[in-house]
């Protein structure tokens, strides 16, 4: 369960199911496809997508579900792993609650071994849930306001756990209880962001990274990154990369004068924004087209920032040089055939690509 061929990472986890449309990018969401094809009764995404009864494409129903029983997932893998949180909705989705979030937050206290990339088109949603959470005293705190009885703890974070305790009249936790780990771990915590979670943004037009990206730099993590994909245009992430500036400093205290020496000089300063960048064409059916320059632009402005940049795939219809004005063409005519002939069809091999698009690195910082 949870293995995957998204190369960025090792594991899917999916304790929630069902998301709505923000986004241009959204238009051929793969999980709205895979949602609809598995909606039937009785199947797990029944009530949450559908297909269509005109043009027969998939489509989000609107509701969300919130499935606890996935919950302890994560806390059976115990090999370290890249774990992508929620690849088949949004874990800052509107209509899940503020103790369904902390939930999965608490998972991910308990296990440090892991790495969450947790992705979302809802950083706005995200920056008031860690109000949230910070008014409830942390993660650590939240956990700690449901302790009950001499050292138990109540479940209240985990709804369905918690019934199934009170059916069986159980009030404090086991030492052979797995979620005993899960709030040991996360009651121990300070208000910090967790180390092993990355927060990121999905943007792939300008306009999703103006909006999305000043947000996400308000929302505390210990990697912010950005998922440029579907890339549906050229866009410019220059002035939010982190990178190192060399400023002019002075000393003027004695202290700071014995550590730096008399008189001005220079020093790097890391300039703290988005840690890292993924970037990628649309694969799929109906995938719309990808100039390939649009995703060496983007690993030019990383490499010119010196963060690290990851190239998922070129997509299902990749492009070479889309031209915008094309001399002697006139209306009628056919349209210059600008389309990559990839074996792959989700262009997602490497050894096919531009030399100056085989990049494929990680952030530092996580547990992986």
């Amino acid at each position: 369960m949870g293995d995957t061929s998204i190369g960025w990472t090792d594991k899917t986890w999916n304790p929630v199911r069902g998301c709505t449309v923000v986004s241009a990018e959204c238009e051929n969401c793969y999980a709205m496809g895979f949602a609809a094809r598995f909606s039937g009764e009785g199947q797990p995404y029944e009530g949450l997508a559908r297909f269509s009864d005109k043009k027969h494409l998939p489509q989000w129903t609107g509701a969300v579900r919130f499935v606890p029983s996935m919950l302890d997932q994560p806390l059976r893998w115990r090999r370290a792993r890249r774990i992508f949180v929620n690849s088949m909705s949004d874990l800052f989705h509107e209509k899940l609650s503020n103790e369904a979030i902390a939930a999965v937050f608490g998972v991910m206290a308990a296990a440090p071994q892991h790495t969450f990339q947790v992705l979302t088109k809802r950083p706005q949603r995200a920056i008031e849930w860690f109000s949230w959470l910070d008014w409830m005293g942390g993660l650590g705190g939240y956990v700690r306001s449901h302790r009950v009885g001499s050292g138990g703890l109540l479940p209240s974070l985990f709804d369905a756990v918690a019934r199934t305790e009170m059916i069986q009249g159980r009030r404090t936790r086991s030492r052979n209880d797995p979620w005993a780990s899960v709030f040991n771990a996360a009651a121990v915590i300070g208000r910090g962001p967790l180390p092993n979670v990355h927060i990121g943004v999905s943007a792939g037009t300008q306009a999703s990274v103006d909006d999305f990206i000043p947000k996400l730099l308000q929302i505390p993590a210990s990697i912010r990154f950005v998922s440029a994909e579907p890339l549906l245009e050229e866009v410019d992430l220059s002035k939010w990369l982190t990178r190192r500036d060399r400023v002019q400093m002075e000393a003027f205290t004695p202290e700071a004068k014995a550590v730096y020496g008399e008189g001005r000089h220079e020093r790097d300063r890391i300039v703290r924004g988005v840690d890292w960048v993924i970037a990628g064409g649309e694969s799929g059916h109906g995938a719309r087209p990808c100039d390939i320059r649009w995703i060496e632009s983007v690993a030019k402005q990383c490499a010119d920032a010196g963060a690290p940049c990851f190239v998922k795939q070129l997509g299902a219809n990749p492009h070479a040089n889309i031209p915008t004005i094309v001399v002697g063409w006139r209306p009628g005519a056919p349209e210059p055939d600008t389309r990559l002939r990839l074996k792959d069809r989700a262009g997602a091999d490497p050894s096919e690509w531009p030399e100056a698009l085989r990049v494929q690195q990680f952030p530092r910082g996580g547990t992986v």
